[in-house]
């Protein structure tokens, strides 16, 4: 077990990385708004451009995703001297302690992240609709990471204090 100024340090870490991806992500969705919603043709017909901001949606989402659900989820619980062993029962303490609002949207979210990079490059029906809902779930996982960070912060007070 490692002492809390490490796992501080791990999770202070973990935020500042979140930070970035989420800039990134809001400032492409903030530059592909225009082309929303997307239909077969519009990414069949993607600017090389347009196709860049959409690829950085996919990418951020996927990574601000996986570093609250692996990194940072397994760093609250360790810190508030937590051990469920399956990762439903992680989700229900998260949400019983109030890190997390929703277990099922999460389970939602993380499926979501796995369709993603299995979309098929020549299907653009499934790939306009997968970014479609990338798109609305991105705006939720974004306002989720801005209800997240102070509560990170103020355990990491906490265990500091400790």
């Amino acid at each position: 077990m490692m002492p809390n100024y490490e796992k501080n340090t791990f999770l202070s870490r973990r935020i500042i990385c979140n930070d970035i991806h989420t800039l990134r992500l809001q400032t492409s969705l903030e530059d592909v708004k225009h082309l929303i919603p997307f239909t077969e043709a519009s990414i069949k017909n993607l600017s090389k451009e347009d196709s860049a901001y959409v690829e950085v949606i996919y990418s951020r989402f996927g990574k601000l995703q996986d570093t609250i659900g692996n990194k940072i989820f397994p760093a609250i619980l360790t810190i508030t001297g937590h051990t469920p062993l399956t990762f439903i029962d992680k989700l229900n303490t998260l949400e019983k302690l109030r890190y997390l609002n929703d277990a099922t949207w999460w389970m939602q979210i993380r499926d979501l992240r796995n369709q993603i990079t299995h979309d098929y490059e020549d299907d653009y029906e499934i790939i306009a609709e997968h970014t479609n809902t990338l798109i609305e779930q991105s705006h939720k996982l974004l306002a989720y990471w801005h209800y997240l960070k102070p509560k990170l912060t103020t355990l990491i007070e906490q265990a500091e204090n400790q």
